[in-house]
C-alpha cells in the first residue's frame, strides 16, 4: 500500500506581499486570536496588487490619527475640499486641516460618541447623531465647541442623519425602528 500525500497550502496570512511603494516584500499575518474578533473572514491586504492595478488610487498614502476611539463618519467640508471632519465614538467632531495634517478644532456635541453626521453645503454648520438619543447642529466657524441646538426627541440610539438637498428637511434613524422627520428652521 501506498502512502498519501497531504498537499499543505500556503497559509495567507502569513504571506508576503509586494509593497506599492517600495516594490519590496511585507508580510501580511494576522494573528489566530485575533481572527475570532474579526467581523469577516475574509481579509484583504493592503499591498494587494490586483487591487492596485483596477484603482491606484484606492491605496492610502497618508493616515489621520487623534481620536481615541473608532472614527465611524468623515466628511469633506464642501466649500473647502482641504478641511475634513470626523466624528467618533470617543465624542468629539475633529475638523482637520489636511495640508497640515492636524486637528484644528474640536467639537462636543454629545454625551456619548458621534454615529453619524452631515456638514451642510454652506460648510459652517454640521448635524451629528448619537447613542445618548440626541442630534445636534454645530457651528464650524465659532469659537465654542458646545452644538448650537441639540434635541432628544428619540427613545433609542440614532444611528443616521441627513438633511435634504434644499436644507429644509433633516431625517434622523435609529435602533427604535423608526426614521424622525425635522422641521430644520424650526431647530
Amino acid at each position: 500500500m501506498q502512502a498519501s500525500t497531504i498537499e499543505s497550502k500556503p497559509n495567507p496570512f502569513t504571506k508576503s506581499l509586494p509593497c506599492a511603494f517600495t516594490n519590496s516584500l511585507v508580510p501580511c499575518t494576522m494573528m489566530k486570536d485575533n481572527m475570532k474578533n474579526m467581523r469577516h473572514k475574509k481579509l484583504i491586504p493592503l499591498h494587494n496588487e490586483k487591487l492596485q492595478e483596477k484603482n491606484k488610487e484606492l491605496v492610502p498614502y497618508e493616515k489621520l490619527r487623534d481620536h481615541t476611539n473608532s472614527v465611524e463618519c468623515a466628511q469633506f467640508l464642501p466649500t473647502d475640499t482641504s478641511k475634513l471632519i470626523s466624528g467618533s465614538h470617543d465624542g468629539l467632531i475633529k475638523i482637520w486641516d489636511i495640508n497640515k495634517m492636524e486637528v484644528i478644532k474640536n467639537l462636543r456635541p454629545h454625551s456619548e460618541g458621534i454615529w453619524s453626521m452631515k456638514v451642510l453645503k454652506d460648510g459652517k454648520r454640521v448635524v451629528s447623531g448619537s447613542p445618548d438619543f440626541s442630534v445636534s447642529v454645530s457651528d464650524l466657524t465659532s469659537k465654542s465647541a458646545k452644538p448650537i441646538v441639540t434635541k432628544t426627541e428619540h427613545e433609542w440610539k440614532i444611528f443616521s442623519v441627513d438633511v435634504s438637498e434644499d436644507e429644509k428637511l433633516m431625517v434622523t434613524s435609529g435602533s427604535g425602528s423608526e426614521i424622525r422627520f425635522w422641521d430644520f428652521n424650526k431647530m
